[in-house]
């Protein structure tokens, strides 16, 4: 998400209108997506100048929702669809079937049993996205106790 914080668009001329093109996240899509929105006309009344522009653009921007944060998270969380457990027990799976030195089954039980006890409990239903150190610090916390 730092890499997509406070997105500015950019504003065009296409035909008699200006319009502001960005980008947005879309639930179901891995690429975000062009949107192009129409602002002014180039000429008549209801024209607008550069730094008009430029300022209407940006709260187009911001009623899209584009740069919010809430919308990227719920995308990452449908798009990813991967929840902690599911990765989990494909990284087992991977362990025992891998050509170049696979794991002894005495290891695959010592290690679906961390899972069981203390991983999956904790863990197990968050996406994978959003397993990071905040969440493996509450683990720690929690094994402790």
């Amino acid at each position: 998400m730092a890499r997509r914080s406070g997105q500015e668009g950019y504003v065009e001329k296409k035909g008699d209108w200006y319009h502001v093109r960005f980008r947005i996240d879309v639930i179901g899509r891995e690429k975000r997506a062009y949107r192009s929105i129409p602002l002014c006309p180039v000429s008549g009344p209801d024209r607008l100048t550069k730094p008009e522009r430029q300022r209407k653009a940006k709260e187009v921007i911001a009623a899209a929702g584009a740069n919010s944060i809430e919308l990227f998270e719920a995308v990452e969380s449908v798009n990813q669809g991967k929840t902690f457990r599911k990765q989990a027990e494909w990284w087992i799976n991977y362990l025992q079937t891998r050509s170049r030195k696979p794991i002894a089954p005495a290891t695959v039980a010592g290690f679906r049993s961390y899972l069981k006890k203390w991983l999956n409990p904790y863990l197990g239903d968050l996406p994978l996205a959003s397993v990071n150190n905040l969440a493996a610090k509450g683990l720690v916390a929690q094994m402790v106790a």
